[in-house]
């Protein structure tokens, strides 16, 4: 669409959006004061449903940090493997 919005580019979108086999969740986030009440529990049955019923053949969680045991745990449990790993140092100047 490369920037343009406009009903030839909204049919081009909704042509082309059969034809994606792959998603990428970038971010995700739970306030503090939601988590572990069965939110995230809810948000990822109803993300995975839609996986389910898109037919998309690979799923790619990205920027999970290191510390967020949670979140790792259930990628493991839904058959997800670490693949790639990013590391932020930081240095004083």
């Amino acid at each position: 669409m490369h920037g343009n919005l406009n009903p030839l580019t909204i049919v081009k979108a909704l042509y082309y959006s059969r034809k994606v086999s792959n998603l990428r969740l970038l971010l995700l986030g739970i306030k503090r004061e939601y988590r572990n009440r069965g939110v995230d529990a809810l948000l990822y049955r109803e993300g995975f449903k839609g996986i389910k019923n898109g037919n998309y053949k690979k799923v790619e969680f990205s920027w999970i940090l290191e510390d967020n045991i949670q979140v790792q745990r259930i990628v493991e449990m839904v058959g997800g493997a670490l693949y790639k790993r990013y590391r932020i140092y930081e240095k004083d100047i």
